[in-house]
């Protein structure tokens, strides 16, 4: 499935004529059940046809993987993207956007803010 969605996106990127009224692309979860090394390559693989056409389309990438958000970070850290970290919180029920800049920090606080929960 993800060799299709990379060949559409691609399509895309290229302004094949069936696709030229793209201009969002979301992905969800694009490494779900996939060992590290699979996760690493897919992750580089989809930052390099981000950053080679970070002017064709915007795109939206939702993932609960931190393997593949840090990959995605430090092969994207120079272009200039957001990063965000959805979560919700426990006591209301809602949802926040929180941005992670440093996202190793991030991680670790929301581990400790878990853990002292327990």
């Amino acid at each position: 499935m993800w060799c299709f969605f990379l060949a559409l996106c691609q399509l895309v990127a290229e302004k094949h004529e069936s696709y030229q009224w793209v201009k969002y692309i979301y992905i969800d979860d694009p490494v779900s059940s996939l060992d590290d090394n699979n996760t690493i390559a897919i992750a580089c693989d989809l930052a390099t046809l981000l950053k080679d056409n970070k002017d064709n389309f915007k795109v939206i990438i939702s993932s609960h993987h931190g393997l593949f958000f840090n990959v995605m970070c430090n092969e994207l850290k120079k272009q200039n993207h957001r990063k965000y970290f959805l979560y919700k919180d426990k006591i209301t029920n809602q949802l926040y956007l929180q941005a992670t800049d440093d996202f190793l920090s991030f991680i670790m606080l929301r581990i400790l803010e878990n853990y002292k929960e327990r």
